[in-house]
This record gives structure tokens, sequence and C-alpha cells, in this order.
């Protein structure tokens, strides 16, 4: 798993530096793992987060079940969970 070859655990911000993170946010190929990063107590971090489901690359191409995971409960935002719902909307029945 690509997981593995890291040697910390990419969810943990404790064994990261999460500001490191969100500069070079645009690298991040999961916005999940990106989202899980955010304080959502610091307005600034949130910022950033809401910046990147509106306009960043990684947004446009999310996968549907990376929208799926951000309606789990760990994704609390309101924002958030609006934007996992339109990328789910915009599926077709097929």
């Amino acid at each position: 798993m690509l997981l593995d070859a890291f040697p910390f655990d990419p969810i943990d911000s404790d064994s990261i530096n999460v500001d490191t993170v969100l500069e070079y946010r645009n690298y991040i190929n999961k916005l999940p793992i990106l989202i899980k990063l955010v304080d959502f107590l610091d307005h600034s971090k949130i910022w950033i987060c809401y910046k990147t489901l509106n306009m960043g690359g990684i947004a446009k191409d999310m996968l549907p079940e990376e929208a799926l995971a951000l309606l789990d409960g760990q994704f609390g935002d309101l924002n958030v969970r609006i934007f996992a719902v339109k990328k789910l909307s915009l599926l077709t029945d097929s």
C-alpha cells in the first residue's frame, strides 16, 4: 500500500507539521486527508479549506468515493458536507 511507504501516519496531525502540509496542499491528491488535517477552530485554516474546495484542482477531480468519505461523521463542517453532496449530485444514475 502507498501509505505504508510514509514514515508517519498521514492522518495523525501530531506527527507532521500541518502548516507545511497546508502550504503544499496542491500536491495532495486526496481531499479527505487534507480536510482531516484542518483545525476548524483556526479561521485562517478554515479559509484555506474553503478556498481549496471552491477553486482547487483536487476538488474538481475528486472521485465519488472521496465525496462519500466527506459525508462521514469525522467531517462535521457544514460547508464541507454541502460540497460533498454537490459532487455526488453530479453523478449519473448509471
